[in-house]
């Protein structure tokens, strides 16, 4: 009888651990391996995806996912309620050119919701293409992934993003990217909103966003910007060009607050804010180089064309974008930088004749529009390999543009 009783448990275990194989009709072929990843033809393939966590897959055709907007819409694959309750892709996804159109999740009281809710650590997402997506969650929400601890390439997702939490984490395409995600190539063009922590891209990164833009609107309280919330990894070569507002602090074009680092980026939308408002930075305690702003910016106090509030370093930046604060007397409105306690600017420029501003150096050099258009200008600026200018016609320019 002991013998018959631990043959049965451990069948059971065995039956347990044993991972889910395919069966005819859950995919249009493939066995899920690497070299022979499951093909993904239909939206019943697509939701089928979230039985095999660990496989590969490979769509080849677009997708309508119309039939599964009823009632709170799409149940995100994987999920993170926390660190024990949570269930991630560990796979890899190519889109393979092809598009998943028409994408809704309507659960304001779920975290970490897109497509995906959660992708890990190995997850890999590549050219996937979201067109029309409509979602509302509470926090951790984007329209791609949720929260990414994994690799995200040359993705992207068109429509509408909004998060009901008052710390959102809301991103067009990603809500929280975490130290060990990577972004890389991947833009997003809807409207963003929610209340704290909202990003055209991305709501809140820790991780790395390399060649990322965002186009659309961005709307806030507090820690919004036109790419990124709240910043504390890296962003290199990447761009915002929507317009960003914010009801509170801490509102820029590029990005709300950061401690992280921000490497040949910029901005061409227009910022608005209460404090702490910045052409491309709300408030930065990290490193900007090689960046600027072009939009116009207003706010009441911290406001600066660059950078509202900066404690951290500015390098080989500029802005140009027409700067207004409602108390000039303390010195905390300027072309580049609004107030600079304890930061250091150096061979950093801006425009005072489009700008409107005219203080002192230590927040930047104020120039003429004439001499912002003349290489001669940018004293120490590398004009070989990272900026590039048409003299008397334009200002400076990235040579990755």
């Amino acid at each position: 009888m002991k013998t018959t009783t631990f043959f049965i448990v451990l069948f059971s275990v065995l039956f347990i651990c044993l991972p889910i194989v395919a069966t005819a009709g859950d995919f249009a072929g493939g066995s899920g391996t690497e070299d022979d990843p499951y093909l993904v033809e239909t939206a019943e393939h697509l939701d089928n995806v979230r039985n095999h966590l660990d496989a590969h897959f490979r769509q080849i055709d677009d997708i309508d996912l119309s039939g599964y907007a009823e009632g709170e819409g799409w149940d995100p694959i994987g999920y993170y309620y926390d660190r024990v309750d949570r269930e991630s892709f560990e796979g890899t996804y190519d889109g393979n050119g092809y598009t998943i159109a028409n994408l809704v999740i309507d659960r304001p009281d779920t975290d970490n919701i897109g497509l995906f809710g959660l992708l890990g650590i190995e997850g890999k997402l590549t050219d996937v293409a979201l067109e029309e997506i409509e979602i509302s969650g509470n926090k951790g929400v984007g329209g791609l992934v949720g929260w990414n601890d994994g690799d995200i390439t040359s993705s992207y997702a068109t429509g509408n993003v909004t998060g009901e939490g008052r710390f959102a984490n809301v991103g067009g395409l990603v809500g929280f990217n975490s130290s060990d995600g990577t972004i890389t190539g991947s833009y997003a063009t809807g409207r963003v909103i929610g209340r704290n922590r909202i990003g055209g891209l991305v709501g809140l990164n820790s991780g790395t966003i390399i060649d990322g833009n965002a186009t659309g609107k961005v709307s806030g309280e507090g820690e919004v910007g036109g790419l990124v919330g709240i910043h504390h990894g890296t962003i290199k070569s990447s761009y915002a060009m929507g317009d960003v507002a914010g009801e509170g602090n801490r509102v820029g074009g590029l990005v709300g607050w950061s401690t992280g680092t921000i490497t040949g980026s910029y901005t061409t939308g227009n910022v608005t804010g209460s404090g702490r408002v910045g052409g491309l930075i709300g408030t930065s305690i990290g490193t900007i180089t090689g960046s600027y702003a072009m939009g116009r910016v207003e706010g009441e106090e911290s406001v600066g064309g660059l950078v509202g509030l900066n404690t951290g370093t500015i390098t080989d930046s500029y802005a140009t974008g027409n700067v207004i604060g409602v108390d000039e007397r303390y010195e905390i409105v300027g072309g580049l930088v609004g107030s600079n306690p304890d930061g250091d600017v150096d061979y950093s420029y801006y425009d005072k004749e489009t700008t409107g501003q005219s203080n002192s150096t230590d927040k930047g050099i104020p120039k003429t529009t004439e001499e912002m258009m003349q290489q001669d200008t940018f004293e120490g600026w590398d004009f070989e390999e990272t900026w590039g200018i048409i003299e008397n016609e334009i200002y400076p320019f990235l040579q990755w543009e």
